[in-house]
């Protein structure tokens, strides 16, 4: 059931974003995405900083900024019949895999730099 939950959720992030293209490209002008990266970057800075200990913050970190798509693309949907708040929800998942893979990669990164760095001092 995991992978067909990921696979219907995959599938319905990719249709709506072929069926609401225009809108989504349209976008690009307005603050939309701004709006979006600016949360995804406050939900994972307040989950770094109140992450714990040092092991902890980048996990805390990556799993508060990412948000539950298939929750709000359901309230999106049912509780509103403007598009527009279907395509706002759509930009952010975009907007949060692009800045949470950076900041997964940074992460990565600066642990396997530590790691190196203690296996030197042993």
């Amino acid at each position: 059931m995991n992978q067909a939950s990921t696979f219907s959720l995959m599938a319905g992030l990719v249709l709506g974003l072929v069926v609401g293209w225009r809108g989504f490209v349209g976008a690009f002008g307005t603050t939309v995405y701004l709006a979006a990266f600016l949360f995804i970057i406050g939900a994972a800075l307040v989950g770094y900083l109140l992450g714990g200990s040092k092991e902890t913050r980048p996990v805390m970190a990556l799993g508060t900024g990412q948000r539950n798509i298939s929750a709000g693309l359901l309230i999106a949907s049912t509780n509103f019949s403007d598009p527009q708040v279907v395509l706002m929800v759509l930009a952010v998942s975009v907007a949060g895999f692009v800045v949470l893979f950076l900041a997964a990669g940074y992460f990565g990164k600066k642990a396997a730099g530590e790691s190196v760095t203690q296996l030197e001092t042993s």
